[in-house]
């Protein structure tokens, strides 16, 4: 789906444009071209593209100057840089400014398709792990939201509610069952029922729901009589 990808070439000699956008059309690549930075800033405020082609040495506004306003925007754009000029420094020099990769001039091709293949696939990448990361998020908030609705539902229940786990760890209470119960005034999550529910009985009967054998009934129901502490 190579057509949906656009990539915008930013470079002053004409021929090199040209056969950028030849070789990227090839592919099925939409491709934009501006003979200078400034050109190209004003193509990427009107359009939304995935990766750019800079040439470093333009007029009016050079591939450095470029990539600054390019990173004011925050665009979310793979920058690969051209030079004729390649070296240690200028390579270094380029990446500070937020490029990815960068070809030296001349360049066949083949290593023109490398390095722009190379840097879709980056961003492909890092677009598919943000998509993830706000998925987990939106799902992160629609759990707290379930859980702020129980919980509103449970506190404001005239019977007493107490949730545990198969560890015998407290999940989930409410006011009225602390008040039954007598339990601590402040239990936490993940205490184990045995250290904070005073009344044997009960424990009993949690002990027999939850054993692996409880599983071929439907339904545990008995009645205990819960006697309220002894005055101090």
């Amino acid at each position: 789906m190579n057509e949906n990808i656009k990539i915008l070439v930013v470079d002053d000699e004409r021929g090199l444009r040209e056969g950028c956008r030849r070789i990227l059309e090839s592919e099925g690549y939409s491709v934009d071209l501006a003979e200078d930075g400034k050109q190209g800033l004003e193509l990427l405020q009107k359009n939304s593209y995935d990766l750019m082609l800079i040439d470093l040495i333009m007029p009016v506004m050079d591939g450095l100057e470029l990539m600054d306003e390019v990173k004011k925007l925050n665009l979310d754009i793979i920058k690969i840089v051209i030079t004729g000029y390649a070296t240690i420094e200028t390579a270094v020099d380029a990446m500070k400014h937020g490029a990815y990769d960068y070809i030296p001039k001349p360049f066949s091709p083949d290593q023109l398709l490398a390095v722009v293949n190379r840097g879709l696939e980056r961003q492909r990448l890092r677009r598919q792990a943000q998509q993830l990361t706000e998925e987990r998020d939106r799902r992160l908030l629609e759990i707290v939201n379930e859980k702020s609705k129980l919980l509103t539902i449970v506190n404001s229940m005239a019977d007493g509610v107490l949730v545990i786990n198969r560890d015998q760890q407290l999940v989930l209470w409410n006011p009225m069952a602390i008040k039954m119960l007598n339990l601590p005034g402040n239990p936490e999550v993940g205490e184990n029922i045995n250290k904070i529910v005073p009344q044997h009985n009960l424990i009993e009967i949690i002990n027999k729901a939850i054993d692996p054998d409880s599983s071929k009934y439907t339904t545990i129901s008995e009645e205990i009589e819960i006697k309220e502490p002894a005055p101090h």
